[in-house]
């Protein structure tokens, strides 16, 4: 599904929501109107419509922050999270290298911090590639690479 029909879904569920739902009306907080809205029929049936389109709640809450903040701003941040994800992999490596009991007791934080930058870089990759309109095309040079990385393994396995 493209970024323009995500939209149109996402303009439906929430004339859906706002326009027809008795609750938020009569909700003090926004956590109590979560509550309704986690049992809603129709809120579980949008969900199940977005997983059958191929979309995932967090696929869908990733491509709102995306839509929120247009390309630009989020190729710019991606390049950051890329050198912020190499300086903790470096990192990660030095201590692995030198495995003495100092950098044994730091070893946890960094590979915890190698996990938050890869999330981190994960994220602003997967907006990027929303953003551009292109993720067929993406997808299909990601499924060229790994036919020709496993025929190169295959070779060396020969």
């Amino acid at each position: 599904m493209n970024r323009s029909d995500e939209r149109k879904m996402t303009e439906l569920q929430e004339l859906m929501c706002d326009g027809y739902c008795r609750h938020p009306g009569s909700c003090s907080s926004q956590g109590e109107l979560d509550k309704h809205c986690d049992s809603c029929r129709m809120v579980r049936l949008w969900n199940f419509v977005s997983r059958k389109n191929g979309t995932s709640e967090i696929q869908t809450e990733v491509r709102q922050i995306a839509d929120h903040y247009k390309l630009g701003s989020q190729t710019a941040k991606l390049v950051g999270e890329c050198a912020e994800f190499i300086q903790a992999a470096m990192k990660l490596w030095a201590i692995q290298d030198n495995p003495s009991k100092e950098n044994m007791a730091q070893l946890s934080a960094e590979m915890n911090n190698w996990y938050m930058e890869l999330a981190d870089l994960s994220l602003m990759l997967e907006q990027v590639i929303y953003l551009s309109d292109k993720a067929g095309e993406v997808d299909q040079i990601r499924q060229e690479k790994i036919k020709r990385t496993l025929k190169l393994i295959a070779v060396n396995k020969a």
